[in-house]
């Protein structure tokens, strides 16, 4: 429909009804009742750049076998569509423990040196403060990537100083490991805030024999080194600051040894939680010795043989402490496979990536879908189960917050949904839109089977892809399927500025716009306050400085009214042209309308915009003047402006009859205006254009005018449907 045509509200039939926003997931409603298993043990093992093909569980043709890996998945839930939260260290870390995506922060691209400001503030909730607040005895063993505030700077360390701003200011009452990946130095083996044996000496990398395109970290190191201090954000060049005892070898095994430890240490009478961030298989892959000459894929296999010997050792131990029966454990990787997978395809015929389209840093699916395993005996329904079910590792928190029993604040895991459901039943998780992002800053949302990746700022094409039939991501539809690209960039564009995926109140993120959100202006991207009241003002009706909402008020959100006419368009054009926002290719129109709106209240909604009126209450005359519709307080029309009787946009509660008479009244008002001066009556009266025939179509209108709850009117938006004004619908 062009802008400046005369539109027609004559609309064309069998538009076809579909459901554009599915309900969000509840956080409750298990079939198996929580309440009835003792609260369990929680472990999560993260591994460090797993591709989803490097388990033997999610890839047959897989060049190693993961044993211990596998019985993981036949004793619990393997999700197949399992995602880190981005792809590469830092930000994903940062998702699997607020529940919040990365990009919402400082981070925009890229990871974290050793030596920064902990990306997680003090007051951020993460998994371990939750448990640790709700019982849980809360420790972590491996490599953090979040940045610590080590004591002086790179030329004037003191040791005997604490770290800060570090995993135990993150809600761990227990720490032990290093500080990030190697090749960032500061590398120690950290036990609390301090190092028994500091990182004194220095070191390049030094080659790796055996591995593709890799270094080491090991002895002997030199006991000075000419070195600068680093940049506010970490960034330096230079030898790398480590301990005379650390050597990359043994980091797995002192990881596995030390969470063992700390297990048989913990009080009994408290369930607890561990963290296990594995350093494997990130570079430097060095595998031990006993591993050696296992598997068929180089030295890469044997480190994930290695990685997987371990997860069996923290097995056996839970098996032996009689632990294993309610342990919940996740096992899942920050990100898919180095981009030595090419190579390992080449000469193994070993698909770290599995079927997905390239691999760590990548918006593709091998940058994110990654193994997703959880078991937890006493709380599955048919274990050795395969999940379809969407989800991301952001859903941790709220998973496990069913799981104890409590709920999150509104600020906290504004991007966490539980997945409960799809463990404790046989059943598929509804989840809301998933984001996923790129170490490079692009974007891609995903919908049920529907993923649409939007390109970068050098390169702004977009692609989408349906992935129950192109998993492998290799035929883009964006130029066949505009209008489906369309809803889901739509949908993108809500979930970044609203600051939450899930339901909640919207919660502002840590940062004004950046360039990687360039399909949105600087002026579109609002905090969630300012992005309600410029929806408001596009609508010019129910103008007042109140925080109460009514369906209507839903009804121009989803449907994104025009701001202003253009300069030449008349007000029946302007209008007109709201309906005609959404029309597609074939001259039909869609219009999103939540739920209430009925053919006859529509057609008064029709009726009420279609109105002349003072522009004081924005074309409202029809039904919508003083005194029927006040709510008897004062209101600040516009800011700044002195408060005064101001009307509202309501049925206030009055009856279908009593709103017929209303308008009765009205129409039989505006009739004595227009005939004479009538001096008693408003001049508003005189704009009025309506006869008997509009009433009923009116009264259904306002009746669905009601009032709703702030948090209800998220709600009204998620449960909006494309409505068929013509009453049929195929």
């Amino acid at each position: 429909m062009a802008a400046h045509n005369k539109p027609s509200f004559t609309f064309v039939q069998n538009i076809v009804l579909i459901l554009l926003v599915a309900n969000l997931t509840a956080r409750t409603g298990s079939a198996t009742s929580t309440n009835e298993l003792t609260t369990p043990n929680i472990i999560v093992i993260y591994t460090d750049d797993q591709g989803y093909g490097d388990a033997t569980c999610l890839n047959k043709e897989s060049k190693f076998s993961t044993p211990n890996i596998d019985r993981l998945a036949q004793e619990g839930v393997l999700f197949t569509d399992g995602h880190c939260s981005d792809t590469v260290c830092t930000p994903s870390r940062y998702g699997l423990l607020t529940g919040r995506y990365s990009w919402r922060t400082e981070l925009k691209r890229g990871v974290f040196q050793a030596e920064r400001k902990c990306l997680i503030p003090d007051q951020r909730m993460t998994v371990a403060s939750f448990l640790r607040d709700n019982g849980y005895q809360t420790a972590m063993v491996g490599k953090w990537h979040l940045g610590m505030d080590f004591p002086g700077t790179r030329t004037t360390r003191d040791w005997s100083q604490p770290v800060l701003d570090m995993p135990l200011d993150k809600g761990f009452d227990y720490f032990w490991g290093i500080p990030a990946s190697m090749n960032y130095g500061v590398l120690a083996w950290f036990e609390g805030r301090f190092a028994k044996v500091p990182p004194i000496e220095y070191t390049s990398k030094k080659p790796n024999k055996i591995a593709l395109d890799d270094y080491r970290i090991m002895p002997p190191y030199d006991g000075s080194a000419s070195v600068k201090d680093a940049s506010p954000t970490g960034n330096f060049s230079g030898k790398l600051e480590v301990a005379p005892d650390f050597t990359d070898i043994s980091c797995l095994d002192r990881f596995t040894t030390q969470s063992i430890e700390w297990m048989k240490q913990r009080n009994t009478d408290k369930p607890f939680f561990l963290y296990l961030p594995y350093t494997s298989p990130h570079k430097p892959v060095i595998p031990m010795d006993r591993f050696r000459g296992q598997g068929k894929a180089g030295a890469y296999g044997e480190f994930m043989i290695e990685t997987d010997w371990h997860v069996g050792r923290i097995l056996d131990f839970l098996e032996k402490e009689g632990l294993d029966e309610n342990t919940f454990i996740l096992f899942t990787s920050d990100n898919g496979p180095e981009t030595t997978w090419k190579k390992r395809k080449e000469l193994f015929q070993h698909a770290s990536n599995g079927p997905y389209r390239e691999g760590k840093r990548s918006i593709y699916e091998g940058g994110h879908r990654v193994p997703f395993i959880v078991r937890w005996p006493a709380g599955i329904v048919s274990p050795g189960r395969i999940s379809s079910s969407l989800v991301c590792q952001t859903d941790l928190l709220a998973t496990l917050a069913e799981i104890v029993g409590d709920s999150l604040p509104n600020n906290a895991g504004e991007d966490s949904q539980s997945f409960l459901s799809a463990l404790t039943q046989v059943t598929t998780v509804n989840r809301v839109p998933m984001i996923h992002h790129s170490s490079r800053g692009e974007f891609a949302i995903r919908d049920k089977q529907w993923k649409l990746v939007m390109g970068s700022t050098k390169k702004r094409k977009q692609e989408l892809y349906d992935l129950s039939n192109d998993p492998g991501e290799k035929h883009n539809l964006f130029d066949t399927q505009r209008e489906r690209a369309g809803t889901l960039q739509q949908k993108l564009t809500h979930i970044i500025r609203s600051g939450r995926s899930t339901q909640g109140n919207p919660v502002p993120n840590d940062t004004p716009y950046w360039d990687d959100l360039f399909w949105m202006t600087e002026a579109e991207y609002q905090q969630p306050d300012q992005a309600i009241q410029s929806i408001e003002k596009k609508t010019k009706i129910h103008r007042l400085a109140s925080t109460r909402r009514s369906v209507f008020d839903a009804f121009a959100y989803i449907n994104r009214l025009p701001e202003v006419p253009y300069e030449d368009e008349s007000s029946e054009d302007f209008s007109g042209r709201i309906f005609g926002r959404l029309a597609n290719q074939e001259g039909r129109i869609l219009l999103k309308s939540p739920p209430g709106m009925s053919n006859l209240a529509y057609e008064g909604f029709k009726i009420f915009i279609q109105s002349e009126g003072n522009q004081r209450v924005g074309n409202c005359a029809a039904c919508h003047t003083l005194p029927d519709f006040t709510d008897d307080r004062s209101h600040s029309v516009q800011p700044r402006m002195m408060k005064v009787p101001t009307t509202s946009l309501r049925n206030m509660n009055k009856s279908s009859q009593v709103l017929r008479e209303i308008i009765n009244q009205k129409i039989k008002y505006a009739k004595i205006k227009q005939k004479g001066d009538a001096p008693k009556i408003s001049d508003l009266y005189s704009t009025i254009r309506l006869d008997q025939n509009d009433v009923s179509a009116l009264v259904a209108f306002i009746k669905i005018l009601q009032d709703v709850p702030e948090q209800r009117f998220r709600q009204l938006i998620l449960d909006s449907e494309v409505f068929d004004p013509s009453g049929t619908s195929e």
